[in-house]
């Protein structure tokens, strides 16, 4: 899938457009999924249900957690968010788990990559019409609102620190002319 993302920015650069490329952080992502919420969406949004389910909702519950430092473990503690990473499972449960997020970014006509925790979500205009970077720009900041409340919603947590905005040009061509930001 990266190299789709990968071959739309290339191919839009060779039909002389600027992309527009948002990279999205997430603060421990794995580790904030709600069971509640998760489960409820596997059922409802995907069907899944009496064993299946069952079997996910044992997999999830009756967790627990524990540090060992220098020979002293600390008392267990129960996990009640988070999905197991190292796991085969993790990884898909968490793409269940935020799969409302592509019919948000479809909401907002954009183009987008999701695997895991790792996001990327895009869109291309002209390099030569200023005002055309400036609407994408603003598509941008409305989509990324419309995240960070979903996201807030779903105990999720958008690191905006680490959240990149990229403008992507062929350097054969004049630089696009970039509006002032928010």
């Amino acid at each position: 899938m990266l190299l789709r993302v990968q071959n739309d920015i290339l191919k839009s650069i060779d039909d002389k457009q600027c992309v527009v490329l948002l990279l999205l952080d997430l603060s421990a992502a794995f580790d904030t999924v709600d069971h509640k919420i998760l489960l409820h969406r596997l059922r409802s949004r995907f069907g899944i249900k009496g064993k299946a389910l069952s079997w996910l909702q044992s997999y999830l519950t009756d967790r627990s957690q524990s540090v060992q430092i220098d020979g002293f473990t600390s008392s267990a503690r129960p996990l009640r968010f988070g999905v197991p990473q190292g796991s085969v499972l993790g990884p898909v449960l968490y793409l269940l788990y935020t799969a409302p997020l592509g019919d948000l970014l479809r909401c907002h006509d954009m183009d987008f990559h999701l695997y895991a925790d790792d996001t990327q979500l895009y869109t291309t205009c002209s390099c030569d019409v200023k005002d055309d970077l400036t609407t994408k720009i603003s598509r941008i900041e409305s989509c990324l609102d419309d995240i960070t409340n979903w996201m807030t919603t779903n105990k999720l947590k958008l690191n905006t620190d680490k959240t990149e905005l990229l403008i992507l040009y062929s350097r054969f061509r004049l630089p696009p002319r970039l509006p002032l930001l928010k």
